[in-house]
């Protein structure tokens, strides 16, 4: 079998039991971007969902669920801490 073939029906049959799941899942790559999530997550932005779709970074999709005056954000960095 092509494993380009074999690469879309995993991404499908992962793609398909994320939206199984009854709580947001989103799967980032070692660069904080992006890979997929489901439905649920997606939810968790309301007015903003638009901006969850692969390749976005942590960073924007955090900023993007976080009042502008929040108090977290100080020129322009996250004082949370990445846990590896």
């Amino acid at each position: 079998m092509n494993h380009g073939i074999d690469d879309i029906l995993t991404t499908n049959y992962l793609d398909q039991a994320l939206d199984q799941v009854s709580d947001g899942v989103a799967i980032f790559d070692a660069d904080d971007r992006l890979i997929m999530s489901n439905e649920n997550y997606k939810s968790l932005y309301g007015k903003h969902r638009e901006i969850v779709v692969p390749g976005a970074t942590f960073d924007a999709l955090i900023r993007a669920s976080m009042p502008n005056e929040s108090p977290i954000w100080e020129a322009g960095k996250s004082t949370i801490a990445p846990t590896r």
